[in-house]
């Protein structure tokens, strides 16, 4: 039994390029490979067909709840230091209430302490 051989149409897989995973869906389901994203995979190894190299090439994996939630929840704080680090840099903290600066003090004083008690 191989690494994917009981992958279905519709399952959810994790595609891991090169350290940034994403989650895609099988489109397809051959006794060898796994069609997903339009790219095809190895049942085997899990490995984008056609390449010797792990360098540059995604890999698949069945995706749990879990690691759909993980990568969810990344994702989402990946967003969220983008569109705090644009607003910083255009200078748009001016535009922020005194509340929501405050909240955002708060929430950096919590985050030095708890770098510093560890």
């Amino acid at each position: 039994m191989t690494l994917l051989d009981n992958v279905k149409i519709g399952d959810k897989l994790v595609l891991n390029n090169g350290g940034h995973c994403r989650i895609i869906e099988a489109e397809r389901v051959t006794p060898t490979m796994v069609v997903a994203g339009g790219v095809k995979y190895s049942k085997k190894s899990g490995r984008e067909a056609g390449t010797h190299s792990t360098w540059g090439f995604g890999s698949i994996s069945l995706a749990t709840d879990t690691v759909i939630k993980e990568i969810q929840d990344e994702d989402r704080r990946q967003y969220m230091v983008m569109m705090i680090t644009r607003e910083c840099t255009r200078n748009q903290l001016r535009n922020f209430t005194t509340e929501a600066l405050e909240r955002i003090c708060k929430a950096l004083d919590e985050r030095s302490s708890i770098e510093h008690t560890s």
